[in-house]
């Protein structure tokens, strides 16, 4: 399986780590130092303090600023969860921002609309590793007074107006050096800014209001420090010299690791050009370069895709469901973002890592590539013979099972167990999965749901499948003719748009209204099936063969 994601760990991050371990201290302590010391002189900050994790960063951020009940923070709804949670970890409210189109970064004219004497900050993110438009960003906290704290965390690597991303905090920029992060240290993240005396709080806050840490208590006396006092309520959220040792090696070797995620990017672009069905990332323009820690394609059938790619042992992701439409948050209703409503349901995201090989970018894009020849024949939606067939949809599943529990509905099917929401989720997902089969529900015209039909086991090469699914569930809808127009809209669909040459099913010997049906719409009696399933009382009975030929 490649996945979507892997850390790019050699020796010689091993061999650091080793060293750490040897030494005796493992903690906050030297290694932490120098990484972070390292860090700001890379990124061209005056500060860099390393946390736990990009969330804590963004956390110790909003902290030490003083943001807390009464004050709102702006974040984009295409990210992390982190980015919201952190504000409610504070007591601040996030408000969520729509996203721009084409890039997924946050969008500064929605942002500038929802500023209210409450806003305190506005939070960014440069969305896959791509940098917002900071000049519109900059001159927009200037005007209404905002801080500004940017989620870095997909960006290390990346520049603005050729400096990299963290050297102009305003006051902060947030990394996370998550374990399949650009930079990785397992888990970890850093805060950079100019400001000495935001510096020091965070570093207080970071270990409990301590004063001082225990390396710093310790270091001049070269012994065991036990006297420390507590300033300020704080959390136990720095980085250890475990990760800091990972970190100062993969510093080291960010900008050729990023190097090689761009070269990778540049096959992606040549080998899926071409495809009306898929559109890849935005070409860059501007002063801006991504990191690319996301490489998103976007299509209308994301999710068949995915299931196409799975088939392949390739394992995609979906970076982000918008994050105010989290249960958590979507039940206060307050948030209104269009563009990231409709956009999530689109992007896919495509393996990146800089293990990755030119042969398996080309195995992956030859994988989305035959996704093509599956589009060229499925449809979501057929018309005709008065009546709609749509595809259906996890909205359609409660309805579905209604029907299909319904002792009127359920004599008529081989299996006679009650459907349970589990059992009919657990359906749903192999279905999207599955690649070779079709259902639908059954619309009037007016849009009215009425029942369902579907096409399984479609075997394209052998030009065979079976009719099955077939269900009028809206008991008053019955004999009314939706099953005849549905099994010849099928029909026609199947022999002249999906070229199958023979469409069979299975009816029970003893169900005369649909052997009468479906010999109405074209299909002959081939056999008898003796003795074939069980019925609800226990009796074995006979199934009718039953096929129809273009």
């Amino acid at each position: 399986m490649i996945p979507v994601f892997r850390p790019a760990i050699g020796d010689e991050e091993i061999r650091a780590v080793t060293e750490v371990l040897r030494s005796g201290w493992i903690g906050l302590g030297p290694k932490t130092a120098e990484f972070e010391k390292r860090f700001a002189e890379w990124v061209g900050a005056k500060h860099a303090i390393g946390a736990a994790s990009g969330t804590a960063a963004l956390h110790l951020a909003l902290a030490a600023l003083r943001i807390g009940p009464g004050d709102e923070v702006l974040v984009p709804t295409v990210t992390f969860v982190s980015t919201a949670h952190v504000v409610e970890y504070v007591g601040a409210k996030p408000v969520f921002v729509d996203v721009h189109e084409d890039t997924l970064c946050m969008d500064v004219a929605d942002a500038e609309s929802k500023i209210t004497e409450r806003t305190k900050a506005i939070m960014p993110v440069h969305y896959g590793g791509r940098p917002c438009d900071l000049d519109h960003i900059h001159r927009l906290c200037e005007k209404h007074g905002l801080y500004l704290v940017e989620d870095a965390a997909h960006a290390c690597g990346a520049r603005w107006r050729d400096r990299w991303i963290g050297a102009d905090s305003r006051p902060f920029t947030c990394f996370s050096f998550h374990a399949v992060k650009n930079l990785t240290t397992g888990e970890g993240g850093m805060i950079t800014t100019d400001d000495d005396a935001l510096a020091r709080e965070l570093r207080e806050l970071r270990w409990m209001g301590i004063t001082k840490d225990t390396w710093d208590r310790s270091t001049n006396a070269q012994v065991y420090a036990w006297q420390y006092w507590v300033k300020s309520l704080g959390w136990k959220a720095h980085l250890s010299d475990i990760a800091a040792a990972i970190g100062i090696v993969q510093l080291s070797r960010l900008e050729s690791l990023n190097d090689r995620r761009r070269e990778l990017v540049a096959r992606y672009d040549e080998k899926l050009k071409g495809l009306d069905w898929l559109q890849t990332p935005a070409p860059e323009t501007g002063p801006g370069k991504s990191s690319w820690h996301i490489y998103h394609v976007r299509t209308e059938r994301r999710d068949e895709l995915i299931a196409q790619l799975k088939k392949h042992d390739i394992a995609p992701g979906v970076h982000y469901y918008p994050a105010h439409l989290h249960p958590y948050y979507a039940s206060r209703g307050d948030a209104h973002c269009p563009v990231a409503e409709r956009v999530w349901k689109k992007i896919l995201t495509l393996p990146l890592f800089p293990d990755l090989t030119e042969q398996q970018v080309d195995d992956i894009c030859a994988a989305v590539r035959s996704f093509a020849s599956y589009l060229e024949w499925k449809r979501s939606r057929l018309e005709g013979h008065g009546v709609v067939l749509r595809e259906v949809e996890s909205t359609d599943l409660d309805r579905l099972r209604e029907w299909r529990n319904h002792p009127e509905g359920r004599r008529w099917f081989f299996t006679h167990q009650e459907i349970t929401a589990d059992l009919q989720l657990a359906w749903f997902n192999r279905y999207l999965r599955a690649g070779n089969e079709l259902l639908y529900v059954i619309e009037t015209p007016e849009g009215r749901p009425v029942g369902t039909i579907g096409l399984c086991g479609i075997d394209r090469a052998q030009g065979t499948a079976e009719l099955g699914r077939m269900l009028i569930g809206e008991l008053d809808e019955r004999r009314r003719g939706w099953g005849n127009k549905a099994v010849r809209l099928l029909l026609e669909y199947a022999f002249s748009t999906a070229g199958l040459s023979r469409v069979f099913l299975e009816v029970q010997e003893e169900n005369q209204a649909a052997r009468t049906l479906y010999r109405a719409c074209g299909f002959e009696e081939e056999g008898t099936l003796r003795a074939s399933y069980v019925d609800a009382a226990g009796q074995r009975r006979n199934k009718v063969l039953m096929a129809a030929l273009r």
